[in-house]
């Protein structure tokens, strides 16, 4: 009864949208006064239906919805899931672009994501002023799975965008998801490196280049096991 009235209440607006009912949300979203919570609640339309027009295969619209995205997890909720759909033939051509807008909106955002994952036991990640690297970590490690070429390069504007932080790392502020590192140096190892040594506050140049020799030792490891096994199976 209460989706019937088009009476505009969060929790009613909420519900058609975890419904699929988008065009119901953005009748009652349109009833609001132009304000913050207006916009919170247009991003909440816009990133599912994204997705859901994706799903579909109408990536025109899908895309059209996605540019229009302001918060960080909105923008790394959506983008991995349009790349993946631009796997197919007819769409390829759209990853490089889409990745590199995704990199334009995340430099923008009002609210990117905050807390990494991945950090090994004895370093402390603190939030700090700049969350910027990493989002942009967080869509390298996204991106991977779709395209190394463009995952690199998106490391590479994490680099760049950590070398302009102001965030402090005397206190073991690392401002990025320090597993990118250990994921991309299987795809190029050369490459992945001179990221690390370009970053130019030695603290985080010290832990990525640690977080590539994680990755080798334990490649190293897997390898000293399976010549171990072929030995006792002779």
């Amino acid at each position: 009864r209460a989706l019937e009235s088009d009476q505009p209440d969060d929790l009613i607006i909420n519900i058609a949208i975890g419904r699929g009912d988008f065009d119901k949300a953005r009748k009652m979203i349109d009833k609001l006064p132009d304000d913050s919570h207006k916009s919170q609640l247009i991003e909440n339309v816009n990133a599912p239906e994204a997705i859901a027009l994706a799903e579909k295969g109408d990536i025109d619209q899908a895309v059209r919805l996605a540019e229009r995205l302001n918060r960080g997890t909105s923008i790394l909720r959506v983008y991995p899931v349009l790349l993946k759909k631009c796997l197919s033939a007819e769409n390829k051509w759209r990853a490089t672009p889409l990745v590199y807008q995704a990199i334009k909106q995340l430099k923008k955002a009002d609210t990117p994501l905050l807390t990494p994952s991945g950090i090994p036991p004895g370093l402390v990640v603190i939030k700090g002023p700049d969350p910027i690297p990493l989002s942009l970590s967080k869509l390298a490690k996204s991106v991977v799975e779709v395209d190394e070429t463009l995952a690199l390069a998106v490391l590479d504007e994490t680099v760049i965008a950590s070398n302009k932080s102001s965030m402090d790392s005397s206190e073991g502020r690392i401002g990025f998801d320090l597993d990118v590192f250990k994921q991309l140096a299987p795809k190029d190892e050369a490459r992945v490196h001179l990221a690390a040594e370009d970053l130019t506050d030695h603290f985080r140049q010290i832990v990525a280049l640690a977080a590539i020799n994680q990755w080798k030792a334990s490649e190293l490891e897997k390898r000293s096991k399976a010549d171990l096994a072929r030995r006792k199976a002779r």
